[in-house]
């Protein structure tokens, strides 16, 4: 809700509408972590509850870390230079900053925290042997994800039509975008496997 507040203040003092989309892209990255909480809780002997809670949780995961590629909102410029040499801040691009910046924390939290949760899951069951397995596909898979959403603009319940998908990403892939897939894959591996080492040190 804080957050809310500052879009709204910010997207009503610039006039724009792009801060306030920025809510929605939190609520997503949100998702995850709700869909990890029920299945950690999930006390339910049903194996397909368990299966339908983590499909949604993986369909909608890259959601949680896609706020890393909103920096790319950010105006050209960031000092404005004056007639007397001086440089200035450009507001605009510090407004826009903080709204992004926080929300990226908030959804790399909402990342870090779901995939735990569903790691520590693997972990106690009998493909535990797996889990490093599990870990790789889920960074390949955060990468494409990403990848999907922010340059052949699919969401993620466009699931549901994965020929366009395949189609689309076959005829539009370049040199560019397996760069860009791989980069998000080591970026999502490291912001992990960062916390998930240091938080069992400390344990």
């Amino acid at each position: 809700m804080a957050y809310a507040v500052l879009c709204i203040t910010v997207s009503a003092v610039e006039r724009r509408w792009l801060p306030v989309g920025m809510i929605w892209n939190l609520f997503l990255a949100i998702l995850p972590l709700v869909f990890s909480q029920i299945l950690l809780r999930d006390k339910s002997k049903k194996p397909w509850r368990k299966i339908l809670w983590f499909f949604l949780w993986l369909i909608l995961f890259p959601n949680a870390l896609y706020f890393v590629t909103d920096f790319i909102h950010l105006p050209s410029f960031h000092v404005n230079y004056n007639i007397q040499g001086n440089y200035q801040p450009n507001i605009e691009f510090y407004q826009r900053l903080i709204v992004i910046a926080t929300g990226f924390i908030f959804a790399t939290f909402a990342a870090i925290r779901s995939l735990y949760d569903v790691h520590k899951i693997i972990l106690k069951s009998k493909f535990a042997k797996f889990s490093p397995l599990f870990l790789i596909a889920i960074f390949s898979l955060t990468g494409l994800g990403i990848y999907l959403g922010r340059f052949l603009r699919f969401n993620s319940w466009d699931i549901v039509r994965p020929w366009s998908i395949i189609t689309q990403f076959f005829n539009r892939i370049s040199l560019n975008g397996l760069i860009f897939i791989a980069l998000i894959t080591i970026f999502s591996a490291f912001i992990y496997l960062s916390f998930y080492y240091f938080y069992k040190k400390r344990k």
